[in-house]
């Protein structure tokens, strides 16, 4: 028998397909698949949405689909048989069926759809799995719940209403401890369940008019089964986070850890429940593109490119965990990661856009990464003179700001070397020329020991300058400049006012000792090089 294979659809109309599962109960389970129409009343029958957890790609069940063999997962399997009426056939909307999964431009103009597929639908089924003795228990006290709240018309009841408490204490009335700790275990296996670590539950719930939710032979409505956990002991929800912020980063940062077959989709999912990404073309369910172009595309809209008149030539080729990591701080990283392009060429080639658009933004210019490094800190590291210039402009730059390593931006381009940009940041009133970094060391030390003198220059020409500031082992910047034999700098510094020439370091040497020392190797090593 030849295996299912799919008609095309009408892919620039609200097309579907909707599927009939037929009743009966014997085997193999059958189903008529056949399209349907979004948005007309004569197109769409009544239907329920299954959301459901995949349970893996594997597929070693079979169904018949129109006649044909088609291999499904063992999780989608049994919800079938679950599902199937003995009596009546019933029309549904299941993801692994109704779309073409080998059909990449047919996934991505269904799931540009889905909010619409699960709004359109009379109710959302979610499949749980198989039942347990304890899940079945748990039910069983829920279904009274339910039952009360029939009775009282509780429609309208908030979730914080005391009455609540009051219908559980009565269904509760007699109960010994360890029946308790048995409806716990029952609920706590239910939210234990794959289900709930699923990304595309977020939209399918979200946007159902009704759900219902099953597990094995027992169901339950939605609504009261997201109240029994506030009446069960232990901590509860008090505020819902579809009632907080929704933007797509947001939502990201939130749900982001979240599974999902394709890594796509951990994007994708969230598109349709956020409020920023909801109705744009901006940013839209494309599987002819790669995970990396899709985070790209992501990153760009975040960043709010479009529009900005800028070509945006390339942007950075993250996988999802590094994009998903950077996403507190999604400028900076992005600035970070031009910066971190190996020639200065292909920065301006390729990156000068990005840069200009990143530097024109409304974002906290303080905003820190993983390694508490800001625009600043990094654009001075890399003497990105442009860029600094830029930055110290804004009044509310925080020069200042220190890293994990306690540097500055002051010491990061001391230490680099770059003599443009220490002459930026020093121009700056309330820059700290003493700061001090993890190890002690100021940005005169860091000149010193590395004979920058045209860096040493403009440090020392501050009046506040502390030239005789002692680092973590006790060395001062004429310390360092004289162990590496440095005679310019060595020479600059002693011509400072106030510069202590005999401070000793935690080893009792001073600066003298040690151009006396480097003196003295100097000179040995011109002896034996005489004598050879």
């Amino acid at each position: 028998m030849a295996f299912f294979k799919y008609k095309a659809i009408d892919l620039e109309g609200p097309a579907i397909r909707l599927v009939r599962l037929m009743k009966g109960d014997d085997y193999p389970i059958q189903c008529q698949l056949f399209e349907a129409w979004l948005h007309r009343p004569e197109g769409v029958v009544d239907y329920a949405a299954l959301s459901y957890a995949w349970g893996g790609i594997e597929t070693p069940y079979e169904i018949m689909v129109n006649g044909s063999k088609k291999a499904v997962t063992r999780n989608l399997y049994l919800a079938l048989r679950y599902l199937r009426y003995r009596k009546q056939d019933r029309i549904l909307w299941i993801d692994a069926i109704c779309i073409d999964q080998d059909n990449d431009k047919e996934r991505g103009h269904q799931v540009r759809q889905m909010a619409s597929i699960y709004n359109a639908a009379e109710r959302v089924i979610i499949w749980l799995g198989l039942a347990t003795r304890d899940t079945d228990f748990i039910m069983l006290f829920m279904k009274q719940l339910e039952k009360r709240s029939i009775e009282h018309a509780c429609n309208n009841w908030k979730t914080s209403d005391e009455r609540w408490v009051d219908f559980w204490s009565v269904i509760q009335t007699g109960m010994h401890s360890d029946l308790t700790f048995r409806q716990r275990q029952g609920l706590a296996s239910l939210l234990d369940r794959p289900w709930f670590k699923r990304v595309w539950i977020l939209q399918e719930v979200a946007h159902a008019r009704a759900a219902e939710i099953i597990c094995g032979t027992e169901s339950i409505s939605a609504k009261i089964f997201a109240l029994t956990p506030s009446l069960m002991p232990g901590p509860s929800r008090k505020s819902s986070w579809w009632t907080q912020k929704r933007n797509l980063q947001t939502l990201l940062l939130k749900f982001g850890k979240s599974e999902a077959s394709d890594p796509r989709d951990i994007i994708y999912a969230l598109l349709g429940i956020s409020s920023d990404a909801c109705n744009t073309d901006l940013l839209q369910a494309n599987y002819e593109r790669s995970i990396q172009e899709v985070i790209q595309d992501t990153t760009s809209f975040l960043l709010h490119f479009h529009g900005s008149g800028h070509p945006i030539q390339c942007l950075p080729n993250w996988t999802l965990a590094t994009f998903l990591g950077n996403l507190n701080s999604l400028s900076n990283a992005v600035l970070k990661w031009a910066f971190s392009l190996e020639s200065m060429s292909r920065r301006v080639e390729e990156v000068e856009g990005v840069l200009k658009l990143l530097l024109g933004r409304d974002d906290d210019v303080n905003s820190k990464d993983n390694e508490g490094r800001t625009a600043l800190l990094w654009a001075a590291e890399s003497g990105h003179e442009a860029v600094v210039k830029l930055l110290v402009g804004r009044d509310n730059v925080d020069v200042n700001s220190k890293d994990n390593e306690g540097r500055t931006a002051l010491l990061w381009a001391t230490e680099r070397g770059h003599e443009a940009v220490v002459k930026l940041l020093v121009g700056r009133d309330n820059v700290d020329v003493n700061s001090k970094d993890n190890e002690g060391r100021t940005a005169l030390s860091w000149a010193a020991e590395r004979e920058y003198e045209a860096v040493v220059k403009p440090l020392v020409g501050r009046d506040n300058v502390d030239v005789n500031s002692k680092d973590n082992e006790g060395r001062t910047a004429l310390s360092r400049a004289a162990e590496r034999g440095h005679q310019a700098v060595v020479k600059l510094l002693l011509e400072q006012e106030g510069v202590d020439a005999n401070a000793k370091d935690k080893s009792d040497w001073t600066p003298l000792w040690w151009v006396h020392l480097v003196w003295s190797i100097s000179v040995s090593k011109f002896a034996r090089t005489k004598r050879h």
